[in-house]
């Protein structure tokens, strides 16, 4: 037997070759017929709904070392899976969606229903529903072409770059899912981010760059400003910078925070104005009903780990600094006010409008579903949030 096998081993390397070959060389031409959509922008146009594409294409580069580029097809239908099937024949490459990761809403599609809009690409098996969707000024089309002022790593990934602004507190990001879901709840609200590239000159005309995208760069505007939504429409926007502090501060997925506080006075500082880094900020909220009223506590923990900036006139001051001794009372006094300041701006704001954006009806009901139905009936959920009282407790600590 084992002579049979050496004396016809050729036969065996023969039949591996006949399978594994063709295989390879028509794996590499399917490949160069696949394009990756990556990003879509979302606009209304009279009655239809323009889609527009940003699409990773392979190179057409003939030694075979290309690099991807990217690449926008727009198209216009009566609903968005029509749109969506038209840009893949206007491709007319083999289009792949399941690394499609955010969706970029124009200000055309403010007073339409974004569930609703939106739905198809819930629903569809072949998109991952933890894809962001952002809100953005003028159209959505516009905005998605300024991607390619990044580098192309950053230019198909703003759902990762939105994760960091999150964590960083300067951007809020929500998902298809979380956002779809926010309008069914007991608050019936979400918040999207707005998402604004500018244009960015640092190394314009930089002859020490020898990249091809050295004079392509550009980079998202710090501190979005963000749409809040009552039932799936949108209702307005958080646009003043403490507000859109507040909704950071309350965002559980937000840990860094870099804070300003002014008007310090103390035996050290005078009239100063302090940027301090805070890192593991950590947010909790009770709720209960107390003889009919809706009470909920905040609490913040905020860890200050330096600071960034003094403003001061004080003398002596830089000898203070060297101690590490900056986080005096009046300076924690002073970020437990900011604190308290910026979540109720935001809160009263959307409480004006009946929104609850902070979703503390959902925490209401989950915890005492039996005062809040009682609540509910004899005078409605909107009187709830309207007569809600807000408690809110912050601790600040310095942290090496």
């Amino acid at each position: 037997m084992t002579a049979f096998f050496k004396k016809h081993v050729w036969v065996l390397v023969l039949i591996m070759c006949v399978i594994t070959i063709p295989q390879s060389l028509t794996t590499q031409a399917e490949l160069k017929m696949r394009v990756l959509i990556t990003g879509v922008a979302l606009d209304k146009v009279e009655e239809q709904y323009e889609l527009t594409a940003q699409v990773v294409m392979p190179s057409q580069s003939t030694d075979g070392n290309g690099v991807a580029k990217v690449n926008f097809v727009t198209a216009q239908a009566q609903t968005v899976s029509e749109a969506l099937n038209k840009v893949a024949y206007m491709i007319g490459k083999t289009v792949g969606v399941s690394h499609l990761s955010y969706v970029i809403v124009g200000e055309s599609l403010k007073n339409s229903h974004l569930p609703t809009v939106l739905d198809f690409f819930l629903r569809s098996r072949h998109i991952n529903n933890a894809l962001v969707v952002m809100r953005c000024d003028g159209t959505a089309k516009e905005m998605l072409s300024k991607t390619q002022n990044f580098e192309l790593g950053t230019g198909v990934g703003l759902q990762k770059l939105f994760f960091f602004k999150q964590n960083a507190s300067n951007g809020f990001s929500n998902s298809i899912q979380e956002f779809v879901n926010g309008a069914s709840t007991k608050s019936a609200s979400a918040m999207l981010s707005f998402v604004d590239i500018k244009e960015d000159d640092v190394l314009k005309n930089d002859s020490t760059q020898n990249t091809p995208d050295a004079t392509m760069k550009g980079r998202v505007e710090y501190m979005n400003k963000i749409a809040y939504y009552k039932n799936g429409k949108e209702v307005d926007q958080f646009t003043d910078e403490d507000e859109i502090m507040g909704v950071m501060l309350m965002n559980k997925k937000c840990k860094e925070v870099l804070l300003t506080v002014e008007n310090i006075n103390d035996d050290i500082y005078q009239n100063a104005i302090i940027n301090l880094f805070v890192r593991n900020k950590k947010t909790s909220t009770t709720t209960k009903f107390k003889d009919g009223v809706a009470n909920v506590d905040v609490k913040i923990k905020l860890d200050v780990v330096e600071y960034r900036e003094i403003q001061n006139t004080a003398s002596g001051l830089e000898d203070y600094k060297s101690y590490t001794k900056f986080l005096t009372n009046a300076v924690k006094k002073a970020v437990e006010e900011k604190t308290k300041t910026c979540i109720t701006l935001a809160f009263e704001k959307a409480k004006q409008d009946s929104v609850d954006v902070f979703e503390f009806l959902n925490k209401l009901y989950r915890f005492d579903a039996q005062n809040y139905k009682k609540a509910e009936k004899e005078n409605g959920a909107n009187a709830i949030l309207q007569n809600l009282k807000l408690n809110i407790s912050v601790e600040v600590n310095k942290i090496a």
